[in-house]
C-alpha cells in the first residue's frame, strides 16, 4: 500500500476544496491537514506561502517535498 499524500488547506479556500475533491475523485490516498495547526507546522515549508500545499512522502513515509501551484 502506498503512503498517502498530505494536503494542507482550509475549509474557506475554494482551491483547497477543489484539490481535495480531485484527490477523492481519483481515489488518491491523502491526509487532510488544516493550515495553522501543529500538524501543519511539522511539515517542510514551500517556497511560496500559499494554499493548497501538497506534500509528497519519501520512502520512510515522512513528507520530504512540498509543492504549491507556483512551484517551478
Amino acid at each position: 500500500m502506498h503512503t498517502p499524500l498530505t494536503l494542507v488547506g482550509t475549509y474557506g479556500s475554494p482551491y483547497s476544496i477543489k484539490m481535495r475533491a480531485v484527490l477523492r475523485y481519483r481515489r488518491i490516498p491523502f491526509t487532510w491537514v488544516l493550515q495553522n495547526t501543529p500538524a501543519e507546522a511539522a511539515l517542510p515549508r514551500p517556497n511560496v506561502a500559499i494554499i493548497p500545499v501538497l506534500g509528497f512522502p519519501d520512502d520512510s513515509g515522512e513528507v520530504a517535498e512540498v509543492m504549491v501551484d507556483s512551484t517551478p
